[in-house]
């Protein structure tokens, strides 16, 4: 993280919702997780106690993690850890105590005739900072197929994931959460088709599901001259062949996913719009390229 000026710049820092977790505090005089349970989850209509430090009834019903599987690999459990980096994530609360916070924001910071924020407090919480896209706890995106405009976020710890979203001009929103995980570069990640399709839904908007890739036959020779290990930085990409397809791991997970072929050297990854080309020199391939979105990175073949 660098230092400068404040106001000048933004930054995601997990540091500064330590700080102003530490004001609400000392200003206050409470304990952070009492106070977060006395002022925001209880009016909400919370029924989670201990949102922060959970207690033994509330680790025994939780969901067990596990790593994502893929479309050719299967899941493995997850060892089930507890990060302490409140308040700026690590809240255990369940998918209806969430969904009533979302509702709160949804509605000005009214919940149920109660308001548990002020319009001014909610107005800056969606109000973008310092020329990036994020207010105060939230991205903010302008839907251009609407005109609307979206709050979301997302988190995850290994073996778990959650995600909110909120449409503020139609009122209506979606939080999800799932004991698994996917690969980085699945973006956007299967569980967000859903999530958008639940939006529509609740918009009163028909929704058509994205059509499926399908891939062209590849010669089984050349889908053998990809199999390797690829290096990308500190991390490692495996291609393998799970019998006539060709598959993708990275950094020794257990998620394995199909590689559809576009071109003979082009894939798309089964469940994402992530794209692997393999490209070489004198007809032998020693590199990869993955692309996700505008982002673009080249794996290096090992030796």
């Amino acid at each position: 993280y660098s230092i400068r000026a404040p106001e000048t710049k933004w930054e995601y820092n997990n540091f500064a919702y330590g700080t102003a977790g530490l004001l609400v505090q000392k200003i206050s005089g409470l304990e952070y997780e009492k106070y977060m349970v006395d002022h925001v989850l209880k009016p909400v209509g919370a029924t989670t106690a201990h949102p922060v430090y959970p207690s033994p009834e509330m680790v025994e019903r939780m969901a067990l993690p596990y790593k994502a599987g893929g479309s050719l690999g299967k899941p493995e459990p997850e060892v089930q850890v507890h990060f302490d980096v409140y308040p700026a994530g690590d809240v255990y609360l369940t998918a209806a105590d969430m969904a009533h916070y979302l509702g709160a924001q949804l509605n000005g910071g009214v919940f149920n005739g109660n308001r548990i924020l002020s319009e001014e407090s909610v107005r800056e919480m969606h109000t973008p900072r310092f020329g990036g896209d994020y207010g105060f706890g939230f991205w903010m995106v302008h839907d251009s197929a609407t005109g609307h405009t979206l709050i979301h976020h997302g988190g995850a710890i290994p073996g778990q994931r959650a995600f909110l979203i909120g449409d503020l001009d139609a009122h209506v929103g979606v939080y999800y959460m799932t004991n698994s995980d996917y690969l980085p570069d699945a973006t956007p990640p299967a569980q967000s088709e859903v999530v958008y399709a639940a939006l529509k839904l609740l918009r009163g908007e028909d929704y058509v599901p994205r059509p499926q890739p399908k891939g062209i036959a590849v010669d089984d020779k050349v889908l053998d001259s990809y199999v390797g290990t690829y290096e990308l930085g500190p991390a490692t990409i495996v291609i393998s062949r799970v019998g006539r397809a060709l598959a993708i791991q990275q950094n020794g997970q257990p998620a394995k996913n199909e590689l559809l072929a576009q071109t003979p050297v082009r894939f798309i990854q089964r469940g994402s719009n992530a794209t692997i080309t393999f490209e070489g020199d004198g007809g032998t391939i020693d590199r990869l390229v993955v692309e996700a979105g505008d982002r673009r990175r080249t794996a290096t073949r090992r030796k």
